[in-house]
């Protein structure tokens, strides 16, 4: 099937909920850990005088927890395409599955209430390793941009419509890892005593190909509506861009709104096929919506069942000389990356974001340490790069050809025009390991 990429304007499917919590005057943010922690998540050490972070290892008393997939994932003998003909009736492909769909909040308080909200599926069963004891857990897989604290996640099972059982379907979650170039994250929760293993959706073999015209069914809460249904078809395969990074995508005309962000994408079969990540939005435009391929024959990119593998397989694990606690994909520690996102145009190349877990953010956090240097000195969303360690940067191929010359705890120094100043900033590289975050987390 051929793949086309096209500059279009897309929005993510995550829910944020107005002025819920307030936090020094900011609505709708703040930093809360779901294992009760009272110390920083991964607290930076053994600073020098210029505040350059000499070590990344995570606070003592933050749980390194090893995980194992056990069993493993279970492919799907079938090999049809999911037809008109041949795939299940919708009620029956919804009961198949129902019990491994999940809604996603963050920050929830003991009211109910919270700052954003999203949708995730179980795709495996496992175990989570800590000082020789080993607990049962579920894996769950939603999109890294659904966590926007991946510290203070709640997760609630489909309650059989029943109103007034929520909180005992209601669970903390523990972030494994994640992914924010790939948009995948992976948490774990304690796997109930009740639940159904066989709920557990079979994944399509990766010679299955994608066909236009395929059945396909999305489950998720859109706008707060839990555990709702609709169907559509495979409108194509798509190369979308998303946060300025590609995406090999299922493009369906289901219907997918905020909150469905993170939910499955199932085929007429009840096969996982598709994690939910964003549509098409426009008065002119109508049921345009896009799934991360869960498995794919390209050899050119990580589906998400092999992103999923590697934060799984490397969370609490050593690497680089530091263990740390969260899972990422083997890219991580291998390429230097400032932990942003940058655009280019005729005028240069300017920073759009800032990742919170990359080299920059922690630079900005150590310069507003207790050592109390001005805000002044930090990077800014819209900073222009001008060069690092004195080459010119004027295109993205400039940038990205640096960098590749650049090693992970190697120190550089940067050159940026900020709101007209030019300044110079020696950081140091560090993995963008999601969910390592330099602030203060605080015990929920």
């Amino acid at each position: 099937m051929t793949k086309k990429s096209r500059n279009i304007l897309i929005v993510l499917l995550i829910v944020i909920v107005g002025t819920i919590f307030t936090l020094t005057g900011c609505a709708g943010f703040f930093l809360t850990d779901a294992e009760q922690n009272t110390t920083p998540n991964n607290q930076p050490n053994n600073q020098s005088d210029d505040i350059i972070t000499e070590s990344f290892t995570p606070d003592a008393k933050v749980k390194r927890y090893e995980y194992e997939i056990s069993p493993a994932y279970k492919y799907s003998d079938d090999t049809n395409v999911a037809t008109e003909t041949n795939s299940l009736d919708t009620i029956e492909l919804v009961d198949k599955v129902i019990d491994s769909v999940v809604k996603i909040t963050i920050n929830e308080d003991q009211y109910g209430r919270y700052t954003s909200q999203g949708s995730g599926v179980v795709f495996a069963e496992g175990k989570q390793k800590l000082d020789g004891k080993e607990n049962p857990v579920l894996f769950i897989m939603t999109c890294a941009h659904v966590l926007t604290n991946p510290h203070n996640v709640t997760v609630l099972f489909d309650n059989n419509n029943d109103d007034n059982n929520d909180n005992n379907n209601k669970v903390y979650a523990t972030l494994v890892g994640g992914s924010e170039n790939h948009d995948i994250a992976i948490l774990s929760v304690p796997k109930p005593a009740d639940f159904n293993v066989e709920s557990i959706p079979k994944l399509r073999k990766e010679t299955v190909e994608f066909k236009r015209g395929e059945v396909v069914v999305v489950i998720g809460t859109p706008v707060g509506l839990d555990f709702s249904v609709s169907k559509g078809i495979i409108s194509s395969e798509r190369t979308i861009t998303l946060d300025a990074t590609e995406k090999e995508v299922i493009q369906t005309d289901a219907s997918v709104n905020p909150g469905n962000s993170g939910g499955p994408l199932f085929d007429g079969h009840g096969r996982l096929i598709g994690i939910v990540v964003a549509k098409n939005v426009g008065t002119d435009i109508d049921s345009i919506g896009y799934a991360i391929k869960v498995t794919d024959n390209s050899k050119d990119s990580l589906d998400a069942i092999r992103v999923a593998n590697q934060i799984i397989n490397s969370a609490g694990k050593e690497k680089l000389g530091d263990k740390y606690v969260y899972g990422s994909v083997d890219e991580t520690f291998q390429k230097a990356k400032l932990g942003v996102t940058v655009v280019g145009n005729a005028n240069g190349v300017f920073i759009q974001s800032i990742s919170p877990y990359g080299s920059i953010a922690w630079f900005n956090a150590n310069r507003n340490s207790d050592k109390q240097i001005a805000t002044a000195n930090q990077f800014y969303s819209g900073d222009k790069i001008l060069s690092i360690d004195g080459v010119n940067v004027n295109t993205l191929e400039d940038l990205s050809s640096i960098l590749k010359g650049k090693s992970i705890n190697s120190t550089i120094t940067m050159k940026v025009n900020s709101h007209g100043t030019t300044k110079s900033h020696r950081i140091k590289i560090i993995p963008n390991v999601f969910g390592n975050t330099p602030h203060q987390v605080i015990g929920y």
